[in-house]
């Protein structure tokens, strides 16, 4: 089982998973009380004191441990695929000059 950690979490925690949240790069934590919206409706928002639904009065106080740095290396990988795009395309467009 992984790690978790429990609330309550630093301001830098929250900021961290809260950036999870809006990743989507996995299932969010969401409300079992709003199970007709969609997930992006119902995802619960990371607070100080725990998890919070916008909606209710619904309260979760942990996080998987690997969750606070996830966003980071999905940002730093965004990052690379970028640059590499970048680079391939200057490849490409100076292939296509040479061939002019």
């Amino acid at each position: 089982m992984a790690e978790r950690t429990e609330a309550p979490w630093t301001d830098a925690q929250v900021e961290a998973l809260n950036r999870f949240q809006a990743l989507r790069l996995f299932h969010p934590f969401t409300c079992p009380n709003h199970s007709g919206m969609r997930d992006k409706d119902r995802a619960l928002v990371a607070t100080r004191h725990g998890w919070r639904c916008p909606h209710c009065s619904y309260t979760q106080g942990w996080a998987h441990r690997w969750m606070l740095t996830v966003a980071d290396e999905a940002e730093r990988l965004d990052s690379m695929v970028r640059i590499g795009d970048l680079r391939a395309l200057r490849k490409k467009n100076k292939q296509e000059a040479d061939n002019d």
